[in-house]
């Protein structure tokens, strides 16, 4: 029991004689705080927790939790939602209950009405082609704040969303439009800004990379002005669910549990509420949002459809997810190196656990050896890889960082070489000094709970 004072008040006859029929297991969120309690609680082993009369506050709710205690036996009279049985609330038919909204999308997924069609040209057709080029200092350096911008804006969008405001889609679309704008004039620099890695990587950190790795992704895939924002609109708030789940689940240092990752599962219903009240959205933002963690071979959720009951921009963005995630570090698992997170996501399109032709698109985006790599080269030199070069995915175009004799190339002097053109050939890729990041992919691959 906790150190506290307590002060014991036997229930009353009538009440103890429905303690046995009354008394649940549930979650320790549901006890209400600042209410003497009215039976005791226990533990599920049946060890007293809380004494009948002791009042429960918030600072002995998350002691408990800091214990190892989520889940308790107790009394509907002291449950929070049970407590409101009998109690006369306003009307709330106007505002959609998360399961009929999943039923509103199931419904559309259904009928075969989430079908993505090109209404312009593509947009691939109008992105400018640099070749063996190094990036554009300035570009750089505005795309960099653009980034930095748009995290900061999205970060205080999603807080305000949750907070009931529903005009917050414009805004995410104008970030969108800004982003397609830049990826067109140079998809290469705008992926290796976007793409590098956070000090303190985040839920918008993560939303945003995989918001403009998947509308890369949509774009070398053929898709118009149209579809490649939907995508990276989509990508940008698709996670906003999570800020419903406890922070307990979301700050954890290990990997969840079986339990706890379906509890995680829930933020896709989550998100479908929120977006189906926010204005100013695309059209197809929540079914698709509904469906990122579905996979090709059915084993995904909410619903778990295969790849024919799964919209194309949802399987593109799963990809762009999974590589995000895969190359950020989480406290239970270093990141993989890029080369490494690529391996490991060809190893899933081939049981379909994502999505193989957004697969090949990723290839051609950033190539085998994406862009940010580090890789060393058969003459001894190290190189960054900057850019894809085509179907020609081990051999991209890289700058020359340090030279065949282990000297640090200035910046101003740097070498940018076309391997496909070249002698030169990638030997291995290599992690960034300092990081922690893993360079084989294997004990990642298939276990879904731990690449999140």
């Amino acid at each position: 029991m906790l150190g506290v004072p307590v002060v014991i008040t036997a229930p009353s006859p009538e009440a103890a004689t429905n303690d046995a029929d009354q008394t649940r297991e549930v979650s320790i969120d549901d006890l209400i705080v600042g209410r003497p309690l009215v039976f005791p609680v226990n533990d599920t082993r049946g060890r007293l927790l809380l004494a009948a009369g002791q009042e429960l506050t918030g600072s002995a709710k998350r002691r408990l939790k800091s214990m190892g205690v989520h889940r308790v036996c107790a009394h509907a009279a002291d449950s929070l939602v049970r407590n409101l049985d009998g109690v006369e609330l306003r009307s709330t038919s106007s505002l959609a209950s998360e399961d009929s909204i999943s039923a509103r999308l199931d419904q559309v997924v259904e009928q075969g009405l989430f079908q993505v069609q090109n209404s312009g040209p593509a947009v691939r057709e109008r992105v400018r082609k640099h070749g063996a080029t190094a990036f554009d200092r300035e570009r750089q350096h505005d795309v960099s704040e653009l980034r930095n911008e748009t995290q900061a804006e999205l970060a205080c969008l999603v807080k305000e969303a949750l907070q009931g405001r529903n005009d917050t889609g414009g805004a995410v679309a104008q970030m969108a439009a800004q982003f397609l704008a830049q990826s067109t004039e140079d998809t290469d620099c705008v992926l290796s800004v976007v793409l590098e890695a956070a000090k303190k990587p985040d839920l918008a950190d993560h939303s945003l990379k995989m918001a403009v790795l998947a509308m890369a992704i949509g774009i070398e895939m053929g898709l118009d002005e149209d579809n490649s924002r939907r995508l990276c609109v989509t990508g940008l708030v698709c996670d906003w669910g999570m800020y419903k789940l406890p922070d307990e689940l979301l700050d954890a240092d290990r990997v969840l549990s079986i339990g706890e990752h379906l509890q995680i599962q829930k933020h896709s219903q989550y998100t479908a509420e929120i977006l189906e009240r926010t204005t100013g959205l695309p059209s197809q933002t929540a079914v698709i949002a509904y469906q990122v963690h579905e996979r090709p071979n059915g084993r995904g959720y909410p619903k778990q459809r295969t790849s024919d009951r799964i919209n194309i921009c949802s399987r593109i963005l799963a990809v762009a997810d999974t590589y995000t995630a895969l190359t950020t570090p989480r406290a239970w698992r270093p990141a993989l190196t890029p080369y490494a997170a690529m391996e490991t996501i060809l190893r899933m399109a081939r049981t379909r656990d994502v999505d193989p032709e957004a697969t090949r698109a990723l290839l051609k985006v950033l190539s085998l050896f994406p862009i940010g790599s580090l890789v060393a080269l058969n003459d001894g030199s190290i190189a960054q890889v900057i850019r894809r070069n085509g179907e020609r995915y081990d051999r991209p175009i890289v700058e020359i960082v340090q030279n065949s004799e282990g000297r640090p190339v200035p910046m101003e002097s740097r070498e940018v070489v076309d391997l496909s053109t070249s002698e030169l050939q990638v030997t291995q890729a290599i992690a960034h000094p300092g990081s922690l990041q893993q360079t084989w992919g294997e004990p990642f691959v298939n276990i879904e709970r731990d690449l999140r």
